[in-house]
């Protein structure tokens, strides 16, 4: 069901109990040693660098705490990222560590994922080269054309973004639309205008 990337053969904990956690666990489970744990389990765990690490969540702030936790707690973690064998990829797309692409996600450009992303089913991007950098959150059914997602950045269901530039943890609500803007300031925004001015890290919509 995925192909595992980073990998370096080591046992694979997931940490937190989330539902994408589920999913890959799932996804994997007939074919490696995997384990689903909490943050607390993780904490008691002997023996750390005995295992890779894995978190994705729709809740940002939760995913980069479990991160930040994990490298607080572990010499040079290895972080592992799971992409669907039904994603239909550029041969350019690149996957940064401890991603997650789900299925039937499109990527027609040469599109670079950072680290911490979380690109949820039927994403399109789509015609060029896109952008997104560490902890960007896409949700299920939204196209991407030539963005450059800030680090953070939070999309939720049936959005569509065309020459978007974000502000780090800026979070759009469900169906936004976004054509040839340059975001000054992180907060919340339906289209592009803001609506408040938390952010993903303090105000989560979790869509």
């Amino acid at each position: 069901m995925f192909h595992i990337h980073n990998d370096n053969s080591k046992p694979i904990m997931l940490v937190g109990n989330t539902q994408w956690n589920m999913e890959v666990f799932n996804g994997i489970n007939h074919f490696r040693d995997v384990r689903i744990i909490s943050i607390e389990e993780f904490e008691l765990l002997e023996n750390k660098d005995d295992y890779q690490y894995f978190c994705a969540g729709t809740d940002t702030s939760f995913r980069k705490m479990v991160v930040d936790k994990i490298t607080s707690l572990v010499d040079e973690p290895n972080f592992p990222s799971f992409v669907s064998k039904s994603v239909h990829a550029h041969p350019a797309f690149k996957v940064g560590k401890n991603c997650l692409v789900c299925a039937f996600v499109s990527v027609s450009g040469p599109t670079v994922l950072k680290d911490h992303c979380v690109i949820s089913h039927f994403v399109q991007f789509t015609h060029v080269k896109s952008v997104l950098e560490d902890y960007c959150y896409i949700g299920p059914y939204t196209s991407i054309v030539d963005c450059h997602l800030a680090r953070g950045t939070w999309c939720g269901h049936h959005c569509r973004f065309l020459r978007a530039f974000t502000v780090e943890w800026s979070q759009f609500s469900m169906n936004s639309r976004v054509l040839n803007t340059t975001f000054k300031k992180s907060g919340t925004y339906k289209n592009n205008r803001m609506i408040d001015e938390g952010n993903c890290l303090n105000h989560s919509l979790k869509d």
